[in-house]
């Protein structure tokens, strides 16, 4: 339900009365008076929240009321403040004083909400325009005086006090009035929810009877720059809006705050309606209803171009006004809009693996690109849904190809030649502008690809894709191809883009990206202690050499002497799992170690919340792979988890050692469990550590930042397309010494 009009009553709480009291204590002759002061109502304030899109929240509850003070105590106590009584609201909601002589019921506040309008000499007593604005709608009242203020040279035991003020209360109009930067105007059916919906992340209801949008929504559209704009779907106007007519002032006052007028008309006439009267008349409806609108820069989408009659009906509209900037477009079609979103193609060999699922989110978050997933094989579709798939043909010849290089030459490649032809023709055909492609050693794959298409793409590094892979013959001299033949490069981390940089990387083509952590997916976590020491210790990874789960598991070993009723629970799966089981077994802890494998997010969830320790003591492999930022780590951190890891990759960058969690060298299983045993030692560093790693992911990974972050970085590499010379940006990487002496030498 959406509500942008409604009428509440509000009262802000009483102050408590003052407290009649006399000092009275053992071995203390009888003192004076102490009656302490009843403590202050609670105030009713009204907070701008961008979350909250209309007032439906208040239509439940008409009536707002903030707490009463407490009343004052002996011993000169003042009585406990009143509760303020916080009402959120949508940003761009403004607020009038009315007249009423009852309070609204359930049965009438609705058909009251609409009618009641603020008397004609009334001024709006606040606006609220910015997120968390806040007003003071009705002020709580002061607390009454104890008889300690009454005290005086005649009368030296008082029994007077004083009754706490009333708060403030009245009846009050709020009005939400859309903020955006630009408004669809149009009849029923003009297209303009379509056109929302192709260019920017809302998805407004889209049906083929008219009135289908009931309210204004919203859309975000990301510009090339670094830019964002709001547009808002305005719901279709008749002849007669400006009187009222057909909820015309409902609708057209939101388009008062509006800087630029987006006027769609149905250019094919396919109502049966003449586009050039459907223009004229809905300008004059806006002027009608307020001149000052008639101001505001405007322009026109001719939309439906696709139909018949489209192009005749578009010269007449632009001979009635020629100098009007008239956009012929078919929203349904998405023909036209190019101008406002590039086209984005992400290469992921393979869409998608379990232990992925950070890409998934990244792609799915994309808003300012219009992203499709090019792919050879589709693995877990049901777990990763995604609209836009192309997945590349496998080719008879390959098979024969695929043994050869596989059983004998001993390196299977990722991408054929034969292959390069069909990517381009999808390419062509989805018109992308860029292509971004997931893993270093996939983009050396598609080397020959990358330096003869005339447009640029982009590869990002992972941590398994900067080892020495003897697979692929001269990978390092492959990898300085690439980076000469991309303008920018991605790390995930910034040790990775140390080894990038030691391995040729040109500085100033490094841009760091990192794991976005989806914040309302992972909410922090108020956990409980566990009774009689049961102890829930959790790592959630795949059973690989890097992850170090031997090391944890010699750690629990040792933690668990002193926490006999302790848990560990191991959420993934890989080679080395009959090995750690091997091992658990030979520790003693093979009951009470847990191998769960990998969880759905939910259950993953679930695990976190119950759980009270994160283990992840990473090291470098025999192949010096190592990692960037373990996503497990964040998503673990997010929930409230304190984490214990090792100096390794880029997992200093997430964690505050002695704040957010403890590091320790690698292999090193006794600091590990002296590190879990110092955490649940102490419960007040337990909870602070575990509310200080939510504060640090919401701060250095939220989602929403890094996909910005992310589509900047797009947007640059675009505009460094066919540069004379490359981009000289000032580098955000530093080369890290400590790094040099580990990479592999050719």
């Amino acid at each position: 339900m959406f509500v942008d009009r409604i009428k509440i009553f509000a009262q802000a709480g009483k102050g408590g009365r003052g407290c009649v009291s006399f000092r009275r204590e053992k071995f203390v002759p009888k003192g004076g008076p102490d009656g302490g002061d009843g403590g202050r109502g609670g105030d009713v304030i009204l907070r701008a929240d961008r979350h909250v899109d209309n007032l439906a929240n208040l239509f439940y509850e008409p009536i707002v009321r903030a707490k009463n003070g407490g009343h004052g105590k002996g011993k000169k106590m003042t009585g406990r403040a009143g509760a303020d009584k916080i009402v959120n609201a949508p940003a761009g909601t403004i607020v009038w004083p009315v007249q009423e002589e009852k309070r609204p019921t359930p049965i009438n506040r609705e058909q009251a909400s609409s009618a009641q309008r603020p008397t004609s000499n009334s001024d709006p007593i606040v606006d609220l325009t910015r997120d968390g604005e806040e007003f003071v709608l009705c002020r709580g009242g002061a607390g009454g005086k104890g008889n300690v203020h009454f005290k005086s040279s005649r009368n030296r035991a008082p029994r007077q006090y004083t009754d706490g003020e009333e708060g403030e209360e009245g009846y009050f109009l709020l009005e939400l009035r859309t903020i955006a930067d630009a408004g669809l105007v149009g009849y029923p059916n003009a297209g303009k929810s379509t056109l929302l919906r192709k260019i920017s992340a809302a998805r407004p209801k889209v049906a083929a009877y008219p009135f289908t949008t009931l309210h204004p929504i919203v859309g975000v559209i990301e510009f090339p720059g670094y830019r964002r704009a709001t547009i808002a779907d305005i719901p279709g106007l008749i002849e007669g809006a400006h009187r009222g007519l057909g909820l015309g002032h409902e609708f057209l006052r939101h388009i008062t705050r509006c800087q630029v007028l987006v006027f769609v008309i149905d250019v094919a006439g396919s109502e049966g309606r003449n586009p050039v009267e459907d223009l004229q008349n809905l300008r004059r409806e806006i002027d009608l209803y307020d001149p000052t609108l008639s101001d505001r820069v405007w322009l026109v989408a001719a939309n439906k171009m696709d139909l018949p009659n489209a192009n005749k009906n578009l010269d007449a509209l632009r001979q009635r006004f020629p100098k009007i900037s008239i956009v012929p477009i078919s929203a349904a079609k998405g023909e036209g809009l190019d101008v406002l979103k590039q086209a984005l193609a992400s290469y992921c060999s393979s869409f998608l693996k379990l232990e992925m699922l950070h890409i998934y989110r990244q792609v799915k978050a994309l808003r300012g690109v219009d992203t499709f997933v090019v792919t050879k094989e589709v693995q877990n579709a049901e777990g990763f849904p995604f609209d836009d798939l192309e997945v590349i043909p496998k080719r008879r010849t390959n098979l024969l190809v695929h043994g050869w290089l596989k059983f004998v030459e001993r390196r299977p490649p990722i991408v054929y030649r034969g292959e390069y032809q069909t990517l381009d023709s999808l390419l062509e055909r989805h018109g992308a502008d860029l292509m971004h492609i997931y893993f270093g050693h996939t983009g050396v794959h598609l080397l020959p690809f990358i330096e003869q298409w005339d447009k640029p793409c982009v590869v990002s590094f992972h941590g398994a894709d900067v080892a020495h892979k003897p697979e692929i013959k001269d990978y390092p001299g492959k990898l300085r191809r690439l980076f000469n033949a991309v303008p920018l490069v991605f790390a995930r981390s910034q040790s990775l883009a140390d080894r990038l940089i030691q391995l040729g990387c040109p500085p100033e083509k490094l841009r760091i990206n990192r794991t976005g952590i989806p914040l309302n997916e992972f909410p922090l976590v108020d956990r409980q202690l566990p009774r009689d020491g049961k102890w829930k210790v959790v790592q959630a990874c795949r059973l690989i050499p890097k992850k170090g789960v031997a090391t944890s598991l010699r750690a629990f070993a040792i933690f668990k002497k002193d926490n006999p009723g302790a848990e560990f629970f191991i959420a993934g799966k890989g080679p080395l799992q009959p090995e750690l089981e091997m091992l658990a077994g030979g520790l003693g802890i093979a009951r009470d170690v847990h191998f769960v494998g990998f969880l759905p997010q939910p259950q993953l969830l679930d695990l976190y919340a119950s759980s009270h320790l994160f283990l992840h003591p990473s090291e470098i492999s025999p192949n010096q792979d190592q990692e960037g930022v373990p996503n497990s780590v964040l998503e673990a951190m997010a929930t409230g988890l304190p984490v214990v890891a090792t100096r390794h990759g880029g997992i200093p960058e997430a964690i505050d050692h002695g704040r957010t969690g403890f590091l320790v060298a690698e292999e090193d299983h006794v600091g590990l469990a002296n590190a879990m045993q110092l955490i649940t030692s102490s419960p007040a560093l337990l909870k602070r550590m575990g509310e200080d790693a939510h504060s640090t992911v919401v701060e250095r990974f939220e989602q929403d930042a890094q996909i910005y972050q992310l589509e900047s970085f797009y947007e640059e590499a675009i505009a460094m397309n066919g540069a004379a010379e490359p981009v000289k940006s000032k580098p955000i990487v530093e080369i890290a010494p400590q790094f040099a002496e580990r990479l592999p030498v050719e």
